[in-house]
Protein backbone atom coordinates (compact mmCIF):
# COMPACT_ATOMS: atom_id res chain seq x y z
CA UNK A 1 0.00 0.00 0.00
CA UNK A 2 1.23 3.28 -0.83
CA UNK A 3 2.31 6.09 1.50
CA UNK A 4 0.79 9.75 0.62
CA UNK A 5 1.05 12.75 2.24
CA UNK A 6 -2.16 15.47 2.81
CA UNK A 7 -2.57 18.55 4.49
CA UNK A 8 -6.18 19.38 5.97
CA UNK A 9 -7.73 22.16 4.29
CA UNK A 10 -10.06 22.28 7.43
CA UNK A 11 -7.00 22.67 9.96
CA UNK A 12 -4.08 23.35 8.10
CA UNK A 13 -2.71 19.71 9.65
CA UNK A 14 -0.07 17.69 7.98
CA UNK A 15 -0.24 13.55 7.82
CA UNK A 16 1.23 10.82 6.14
CA UNK A 17 -1.15 7.93 5.62
CA UNK A 18 -1.09 4.32 4.06
CA UNK A 19 -3.53 4.10 1.33
CA UNK A 20 -4.74 1.73 -1.25
CA UNK A 21 -5.19 3.93 -4.58
CA UNK A 22 -9.31 2.62 -4.83
CA UNK A 23 -9.61 4.41 -1.57
CA UNK A 24 -8.18 7.67 -1.86
CA UNK A 25 -11.63 9.31 -1.51
CA UNK A 26 -12.35 7.35 2.38
CA UNK A 27 -9.27 9.64 3.71
CA UNK A 28 -9.75 11.93 6.04
CA UNK A 29 -7.49 14.20 8.22
CA UNK A 30 -6.37 12.29 11.39
CA UNK A 31 -7.01 16.08 13.66
CA UNK A 32 -10.26 16.74 12.32
CA UNK A 33 -11.52 14.34 10.59
CA UNK A 34 -12.22 16.67 7.44
CA UNK A 35 -12.56 15.42 3.94
CA UNK A 36 -11.23 18.26 2.57
CA UNK A 37 -7.81 17.41 1.97
CA UNK A 38 -4.61 18.52 -0.41
CA UNK A 39 -2.34 15.85 -1.80
CA UNK A 40 1.48 16.88 -1.02
CA UNK A 41 4.24 15.87 -3.29
CA UNK A 42 6.18 13.32 -1.37
CA UNK A 43 9.64 14.56 0.34
CA UNK A 44 12.77 12.80 -0.04
CA UNK A 45 14.94 11.33 1.96
CA UNK A 46 17.09 13.41 4.28
CA UNK A 47 19.51 11.52 5.14
CA UNK A 48 22.29 12.22 7.67
CA UNK A 49 26.31 11.79 7.29
CA UNK A 50 28.10 9.17 9.73
CA UNK A 51 31.51 11.55 9.90
CA UNK A 52 32.13 14.80 12.03
CA UNK A 53 28.92 15.79 13.41
CA UNK A 54 26.21 13.73 11.66
CA UNK A 55 24.20 17.20 10.80
CA UNK A 56 24.99 17.58 7.17
CA UNK A 57 22.67 15.74 4.80
CA UNK A 58 24.11 13.48 2.57
CA UNK A 59 24.04 14.40 -0.99
CA UNK A 60 24.08 18.04 -0.34
CA UNK A 61 20.73 18.37 0.96
CA UNK A 62 17.18 17.05 0.43
CA UNK A 63 15.82 18.07 -3.07
CA UNK A 64 12.23 19.55 -1.46
CA UNK A 65 13.48 20.62 1.61
CA UNK A 66 14.70 23.92 2.20
CA UNK A 67 16.83 23.00 5.61
CA UNK A 68 19.89 23.33 6.07
CA UNK A 69 20.53 20.74 8.10
CA UNK A 70 18.39 17.51 8.73
CA UNK A 71 17.65 18.87 12.74
CA UNK A 72 15.72 21.54 11.00
CA UNK A 73 13.66 19.27 8.50
CA UNK A 74 10.60 18.66 9.68
CA UNK A 75 9.78 14.93 8.21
Amino acid sequence: MPRYRYECLSCHQEFVTLVMPSAESEVRCDNCGSAELNKLPPRSFCGKSTSGSGTRPLGGGCSSCSARTCRGCRM
